[in-house]
């Protein structure tokens, strides 16, 4: 082979070998941009369960700070602003998983107290997020026990819905006991990881506190 048609294989060549290298290149580049936005998928859907939540274990906080002495009526029309539990099957299954719009009209935000009218920060959903709660009392029975002072003992639903602007939420359900008739019987408001749970002085046969959860969605 002469000269000029030996230097033309070789940067034919080198030509066909930097071509591949780019192909590759490119390849690895939208492997990695996919990589990134599943990941960064998997983090929104990961952030928007975790608010929902969150805002569920504030709607069982709440709740659990109530005085105890007191059972709140639950509030079917013509409610205040404070009365905000309903009573059993006001909300359906179905309209609890709407879509944001419907939480917006008939949940409460997390992170607020509706008896005391105060937001708390430490449960309020991130600025990318919406999250809100409901409360219904979905049983109630006599609960003679003088030793511990229980007139009644009362089971609520309480259901939590996080989600975007774009449509993604997650809806979250939760069973609470909350045993009424004594003052003391009352949890801090926010929570602390070293606060005394009133629950924990109560005998084990006597059910307080969260008993069962589950996703709607």
């Amino acid at each position: 082979m002469n000269k000029p048609l030996q230097s033309g294989a070789v940067l034919l060549l080198c030509l066909l070998l930097l071509m591949a290298l780019s192909l590759l290149g490119l390849a690895a580049a939208s492997d990695s941009q996919l990589q990134q936005r599943v990941s960064g998928n998997l983090q929104h859907r990961l952030d928007v369960d975790f608010t929902a939540q969150q805002a569920l274990a504030w709607a069982e906080a709440w709740l659990m700070s109530l005085p105890g002495e007191s059972r709140p009526v639950p509030c079917s029309e013509s409610c205040s602003n404070s009365q905000v539990i309903r009573p059993a099957g006001y909300f359906s299954n179905e309209s609890l998983t709407m879509n944001e719009s419907w939480w917006q009209s008939h949940g409460i935000p997390s992170g607020f107290a509706p008896d005391r009218g105060m937001n708390f920060p430490v449960a309020t959903a991130p600025g990318n997020l919406s999250a809100y709660w409901l409360v219904e009392q979905a049983h109630l029975e006599e609960w003679a026990d003088p030793e511990n002072h229980i007139t009644e003992l009362a089971w609520y639903r309480l259901t939590a819905m996080a989600g975007d602007s774009e449509g993604s939420f997650h809806v979250k359900q939760g069973i609470v006991a909350r045993p009424w008739g004594e003052p003391s019987y009352r949890n801090t408001l926010p929570e602390r990881a070293s606060a005394h749970h009133f629950c924990d002085v109560l005998a084990p046969d006597i059910p307080c506190g969260r008993k069962a959860w589950q996703p709607l969605n």
